[in-house]
């Protein structure tokens, strides 16, 4: 993954297959100077590569680099980004993350392994 900066804050990686762009994640730091919570604000990867993999190996290589507390959103009605998130998330920590439904939105938080 390609890296850049956004705004203070947020960490630009691009998804390279073979030199093409394949997508992107938009990490924030959300925390404070005494605790850590890092989110994906954006994540995207183009539909060439979808459904081989490379999401999922990007979002974890991302949870990877940025170890301690996260938290993963999405709007209610994105029922597919629900179940990519879920199966991600579950996968890499073996179930252990909670999720919560709030105002229109589905978080699910968890701590990558440091």
């Amino acid at each position: 993954m390609g890296i850049g900066t956004i705004r203070r804050g947020t960490i630009l990686f691009f998804i390279k297959i073979g030199g093409n762009i394949a997508g992107f994640v938009l990490v924030e730091n959300m925390g404070s100077e005494t605790s850590s919570l890092h989110s994906i604000a954006e994540f995207f990867v183009t539909k060439k590569y979808r459904r081989h993999g490379v999401g999922k190996v990007a979002a974890m290589k991302a949870f990877d680099l940025f170890g301690g507390r996260w938290e993963v959103m999405q709007i209610e009605k994105n029922a597919r980004a629900r179940a990519f998130w879920r199966n991600v998330i579950g996968e890499y920590t073996n179930g252990r993350f909670e999720e919560r439904f709030y105002d229109g939105k589905y978080y699910q938080r968890f701590f990558a392994r440091v």
